[in-house]
């Protein structure tokens, strides 16, 4: 059996630690969606005032396009890596494996 392996200094697994480069510039990432986001927020109070021509629906979809958009962008930055090793030996893996309602790729 495969031991999965983990950096001693980074407990998340498929991730390494990262470089300060790295940091500073998720952390310029996270500015930018909050201005992004703070407009959002801007456009939708005055929606209801000033414009009720903007639709909520896609102000919604705009919203959402954005958090998903700068987590796709900080995850590229971060490259996390898919985890290696036997998945059996995992907390999850063997608590979903008692449950008898859950089906494993493995049939249990």
């Amino acid at each position: 059996m495969t031991k999965i392996t983990v950096p001693s200094d980074n407990p998340i697994k498929g991730y390494t630690k990262p470089t300060p480069e790295q940091v500073a510039l998720v952390n310029e990432n996270k500015v930018l969606e909050e201005l992004c986001l703070r407009q959002i927020d801007r456009i939708s109070l005055t929606n209801s005032v000033r414009n009720p021509a903007v639709d909520p629906r896609w102000l919604a979809l705009a919203r959402t396009g954005i958090q998903q958009s700068f987590m796709d962008l900080n995850r590229a930055v971060f490259q996390s890596q898919r985890i290696e090793g036997d998945l059996d030996a995992l907390p999850l893996i063997a608590f979903l494996a008692s449950d008898p309602d859950v089906e494993t790729k493995n049939g249990r």
